[in-house]
């Protein structure tokens, strides 16, 4: 048997105050939902299918078509992208572990200086990776920072009264416009 505290009672009537307010609340949101979209929606269809019936069948019909062929794309597309990811993984770790096999194997069966020549092998693999692609970082950011491959203009000295803002920048112009060319 459970018995009331002072606040008991209360906290009851806080939680039903409070369910009342979030059910109006929804109520409201319903309400105006209906009547503003849907049922204004169902006078226009309505009024439609007596107008124009056969084209108003054909194409409420035919409407969700394109949506569904769109997402039957890109679910197609999803899948076969899962699949190429999928098939790399797999056979990357399948790499990997024949890779680890065969040097275990090859520890146990070789001979010292074809241990060391191995652990040469295996150690010199991920410095080499990592240094080409250092490298290749290097070189992607020279080549968007020089601008995608775009050198600057040379600059000329007749241009004395240029702004220091414009430097390396170009203007052109169309040679028909030009005033020292008439």
């Amino acid at each position: 048997m459970s018995t009331l505290t002072e606040s008991g009672p209360r906290d009851r009537d806080d939680l039903a105050s409070y369910f009342d307010r979030s059910a109006y609340v929804v109520h409201s949101y319903a309400d105006r939902l209906e009547h503003g979209y849907a049922r204004p929606a169902i006078k226009t269809a309505k009024e439609l299918l007596q107008e124009h019936p056969i084209p108003f069948v054909c194409t409420s019909n035919h409407t969700p078509i394109p949506v569904l062929t769109f997402i039957r794309a890109v679910l197609v597309t999803l899948s076969f992208v899962f699949l190429a990811l999928s098939s790399a993984l797999l056979a990357s770790a399948g790499f990997l572990f024949m890779a680890c096999m065969s040097s275990l194997v090859a520890q146990i069966l070789l001979s010292p200086p074809a241990r060391a020549l191995t652990n040469l092998c295996i150690s010199i693999f991920p410095t080499a990776a990592l240094f080409w692609s250092y490298t290749w970082v290097d070189e992607t950011k020279t080549f968007v920072g020089s601008g995608l491959g775009f050198k600057a203009a040379p600059k000329t000295e007749d241009n004395t009264n240029a702004s220091p803002r414009s430097e390396g920048s170009m203007v052109l112009q169309d040679p028909s416009q030009d005033p020292e060319n008439g």
